[in-house]
């Protein structure tokens, strides 16, 4: 998932799907229904100058769990599968397919 201070840009693998949600408690609730409908096994962000927090405190306090992604990265992740422009979208996607490759997990779940 991609946050900003207004957006959570999230994509969801292998699916594809993808949403756009405002970066508050409503926001966070919908993508929280939409992790359940979709199965999510894991929220993956990077850490954004905070803009992250309440999301993953809010997701992980109703059950859905989360993990940080170093931005640098998933970043170089992109620039080698190609990716050189950014997007919210693309960002999104490219954090999802990182997390995916990484077989990122919540620690002392792997």
């Amino acid at each position: 998932m991609d946050v900003s201070k207004d957006w959570l840009d999230a994509s969801i693998r292998p699916s594809g799907t993808f949403e756009r949600f405002s970066n508050d408690a409503t926001g966070i609730g919908a993508l929280a229904d939409l992790c359940r409908a979709e199965n999510v096994e894991l929220v993956v962000m990077e850490a954004s100058g905070g803009y992250e927090r309440t999301a993953f405190l809010l997701l992980w306090e109703m059950g859905i769990a989360c993990a940080l992604a170093n931005p640098r990265h998933v970043r170089r992740f992109a620039e080698a599968m190609g990716f050189l422009e950014k997007t919210d979208r693309i960002d999104a996607a490219m954090i999802a397919h990182y997390a995916e490759t990484k077989r990122l997990a919540v620690p002392g779940h792997e």
